[in-house]
Protein backbone atom coordinates (compact mmCIF):
# COMPACT_ATOMS: atom_id res chain seq x y z
CA UNK A 1 0.00 0.00 0.00
CA UNK A 2 2.52 2.80 0.69
CA UNK A 3 4.42 1.47 -2.58
CA UNK A 4 0.95 2.70 -4.61
CA UNK A 5 0.84 5.82 -2.10
CA UNK A 6 4.57 6.74 -3.56
CA UNK A 7 3.67 6.39 -7.01
CA UNK A 8 0.22 8.80 -6.30
CA UNK A 9 2.25 11.43 -4.71
CA UNK A 10 5.05 11.02 -7.49
CA UNK A 11 2.42 11.43 -10.36
CA UNK A 12 0.64 14.69 -8.39
CA UNK A 13 3.70 16.68 -8.14
CA UNK A 14 4.81 15.42 -11.46
CA UNK A 15 1.50 16.81 -13.37
CA UNK A 16 1.99 19.75 -11.09
CA UNK A 17 5.22 20.74 -12.27
CA UNK A 18 4.10 20.10 -16.02
CA UNK A 19 1.44 22.09 -15.87
CA UNK A 20 3.07 24.94 -14.35
CA UNK A 21 6.12 24.84 -17.13
CA UNK A 22 3.28 24.82 -19.43
CA UNK A 23 0.78 27.08 -18.28
CA UNK A 24 3.47 29.95 -16.63
CA UNK A 25 2.85 33.37 -18.10
CA UNK A 26 -0.15 32.71 -19.65
CA UNK A 27 -4.15 33.75 -19.06
CA UNK A 28 -4.65 29.29 -18.37
CA UNK A 29 -2.73 29.47 -14.92
CA UNK A 30 -5.24 32.44 -13.94
CA UNK A 31 -8.48 30.26 -15.14
CA UNK A 32 -10.85 28.92 -11.98
CA UNK A 33 -10.55 25.60 -13.56
CA UNK A 34 -6.89 25.26 -13.47
CA UNK A 35 -6.69 25.68 -9.54
CA UNK A 36 -9.71 23.17 -9.21
CA UNK A 37 -7.42 20.76 -11.69
CA UNK A 38 -4.29 21.85 -9.01
CA UNK A 39 -6.28 20.81 -5.97
CA UNK A 40 -7.61 17.62 -7.45
CA UNK A 41 -4.41 15.97 -8.72
CA UNK A 42 -2.64 17.20 -5.53
CA UNK A 43 -5.43 15.70 -3.51
CA UNK A 44 -4.95 12.70 -5.77
CA UNK A 45 -1.37 12.00 -4.74
CA UNK A 46 -1.72 13.63 -1.02
CA UNK A 47 -5.22 12.95 0.29
CA UNK A 48 -6.55 15.77 2.70
CA UNK A 49 -4.18 14.76 5.69
CA UNK A 50 -1.63 16.52 6.82
CA UNK A 51 2.06 16.31 5.01
CA UNK A 52 5.43 16.60 7.16
CA UNK A 53 8.28 17.51 4.95
CA UNK A 54 11.92 19.16 4.46
CA UNK A 55 12.23 22.02 2.71
CA UNK A 56 15.69 24.11 2.31
CA UNK A 57 16.81 22.40 5.90
CA UNK A 58 13.42 23.21 7.66
CA UNK A 59 11.50 20.27 8.95
CA UNK A 60 7.30 21.08 8.32
CA UNK A 61 4.12 20.24 8.95
CA UNK A 62 1.76 21.59 6.72
CA UNK A 63 -2.05 20.91 5.78
CA UNK A 64 -2.49 18.96 2.37
CA UNK A 65 -5.60 20.71 1.99
CA UNK A 66 -3.55 24.06 1.20
CA UNK A 67 -3.17 23.81 -2.46
CA UNK A 68 -2.23 27.22 -2.48
CA UNK A 69 1.53 26.63 -1.42
CA UNK A 70 1.73 23.02 -0.45
CA UNK A 71 2.88 21.47 -3.59
CA UNK A 72 5.22 24.20 -4.10
CA UNK A 73 7.11 22.75 -1.09
CA UNK A 74 5.99 19.43 -1.53
CA UNK A 75 7.93 19.56 -5.11
CA UNK A 76 10.54 21.55 -3.59
CA UNK A 77 10.04 24.60 -6.49
CA UNK A 78 8.40 27.39 -4.04
CA UNK A 79 8.89 30.76 -4.65
CA UNK A 80 13.00 29.61 -5.41
CA UNK A 81 14.07 32.70 -6.28
CA UNK A 82 12.92 35.05 -3.80
CA UNK A 83 13.50 32.16 -1.26
CA UNK A 84 17.08 33.24 -2.57
CA UNK A 85 17.57 36.38 -2.35
CA UNK A 86 15.45 36.25 0.93
CA UNK A 87 17.46 33.83 2.82
CA UNK A 88 20.72 36.20 1.44
CA UNK A 89 19.34 39.26 3.40
CA UNK A 90 18.32 37.39 6.12
CA UNK A 91 21.57 36.41 7.11
CA UNK A 92 23.16 39.88 7.07
CA UNK A 93 19.80 41.53 9.07
CA UNK A 94 19.05 42.19 12.45
CA UNK A 95 15.54 41.98 12.29
CA UNK A 96 13.45 40.56 9.70
CA UNK A 97 9.39 40.94 9.74
CA UNK A 98 7.40 38.69 8.10
CA UNK A 99 3.98 39.75 7.18
CA UNK A 100 1.45 36.95 6.49
CA UNK A 101 3.59 34.43 8.26
CA UNK A 102 1.07 31.52 7.54
CA UNK A 103 3.02 28.38 7.72
CA UNK A 104 6.28 29.45 9.10
CA UNK A 105 8.14 28.87 6.03
CA UNK A 106 9.77 32.32 6.10
CA UNK A 107 9.77 33.12 9.40
CA UNK A 108 11.53 29.45 10.06
CA UNK A 109 14.42 30.14 7.52
CA UNK A 110 14.95 33.58 8.33
CA UNK A 111 15.26 32.76 12.36
CA UNK A 112 17.75 29.81 10.95
CA UNK A 113 19.82 31.76 8.41
CA UNK A 114 20.27 34.66 10.97
CA UNK A 115 21.28 32.80 14.58
CA UNK A 116 22.15 35.97 16.07
CA UNK A 117 18.75 38.10 14.69
CA UNK A 118 15.38 38.72 15.65
CA UNK A 119 12.32 37.35 13.79
CA UNK A 120 8.68 39.37 13.88
CA UNK A 121 6.35 37.19 12.05
CA UNK A 122 2.52 38.32 11.50
CA UNK A 123 -0.03 35.65 10.82
CA UNK A 124 -4.10 36.16 11.75
CA UNK A 125 -5.60 33.22 10.51
CA UNK A 126 -5.79 30.72 13.45
CA UNK A 127 -5.50 27.66 11.32
CA UNK A 128 -2.01 28.81 10.10
CA UNK A 129 -0.94 30.06 13.58
CA UNK A 130 -1.20 26.81 14.61
CA UNK A 131 1.20 25.37 11.96
CA UNK A 132 3.26 28.47 12.78
CA UNK A 133 3.69 27.78 15.99
CA UNK A 134 4.52 24.08 15.82
CA UNK A 135 6.91 24.49 12.29
CA UNK A 136 8.85 27.21 14.63
CA UNK A 137 8.99 24.22 17.71
CA UNK A 138 9.66 21.51 15.25
CA UNK A 139 12.59 23.86 14.23
CA UNK A 140 13.89 24.86 17.48
CA UNK A 141 13.54 28.71 17.09
CA UNK A 142 10.56 29.98 18.48
CA UNK A 143 11.99 31.01 21.29
CA UNK A 144 13.81 33.90 18.91
CA UNK A 145 10.85 34.12 16.41
CA UNK A 146 7.87 36.64 18.05
CA UNK A 147 4.22 35.89 16.79
CA UNK A 148 1.91 38.33 16.49
CA UNK A 149 -1.75 36.76 16.30
CA UNK A 150 -2.73 40.01 14.00
CA UNK A 151 -3.36 41.16 10.48
CA UNK A 152 -0.96 44.24 8.75
CA UNK A 153 -2.75 46.55 6.48
CA UNK A 154 -1.76 49.67 5.15
CA UNK A 155 -5.66 50.84 5.23
CA UNK A 156 -6.02 52.61 8.41
CA UNK A 157 -8.73 50.82 10.73
CA UNK A 158 -9.02 48.16 7.87
CA UNK A 159 -6.74 44.70 7.31
CA UNK A 160 -5.94 44.02 3.53
CA UNK A 161 -7.99 41.49 2.73
CA UNK A 162 -5.77 39.29 0.30
CA UNK A 163 -8.07 36.23 0.83
CA UNK A 164 -10.43 37.08 -2.27
CA UNK A 165 -13.35 38.15 0.36
CA UNK A 166 -12.42 34.41 2.52
CA UNK A 167 -11.85 36.22 5.67
CA UNK A 168 -13.05 40.25 5.24
CA UNK A 169 -12.36 41.86 8.17
CA UNK A 170 -12.31 39.02 10.46
CA UNK A 171 -8.71 39.99 11.65
CA UNK A 172 -7.86 42.01 15.05
CA UNK A 173 -5.86 45.40 14.50
CA UNK A 174 -2.32 45.98 15.72
CA UNK A 175 -2.40 49.75 15.99
CA UNK A 176 -0.85 52.60 14.45
CA UNK A 177 2.13 53.48 12.67
CA UNK A 178 2.73 57.55 12.49
CA UNK A 179 5.87 56.53 10.28
CA UNK A 180 5.54 57.90 6.98
CA UNK A 181 5.43 54.88 3.67
CA UNK A 182 5.78 55.26 0.32
CA UNK A 183 2.67 53.76 -1.46
CA UNK A 184 2.63 52.92 -5.13
CA UNK A 185 1.71 55.84 -6.60
CA UNK A 186 5.12 57.62 -4.75
CA UNK A 187 3.44 59.93 -2.13
CA UNK A 188 3.63 59.51 1.46
CA UNK A 189 0.89 58.80 4.23
CA UNK A 190 1.13 57.16 7.51
CA UNK A 191 0.39 53.67 7.10
CA UNK A 192 -1.43 51.89 9.77
CA UNK A 193 -0.70 48.48 11.25
CA UNK A 194 -3.62 46.10 11.15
Amino acid sequence: MAGHRKVREWLAIRTIAFGRRLFANTPVQRLPVTAAILKRVFRFGYGADEIELEFRRASLSVPASDVTIVPGLVGGFYEKIELDLFEAVAERSALVVDVGGNVGVYACLAAMRAPAGRVVTFEPVPQNLGYLRRNLERNAVDARVEVVAKAVSDVPGRPADLSGGQHRNAFPLVGECRQPVANRRGGDHPRRVS
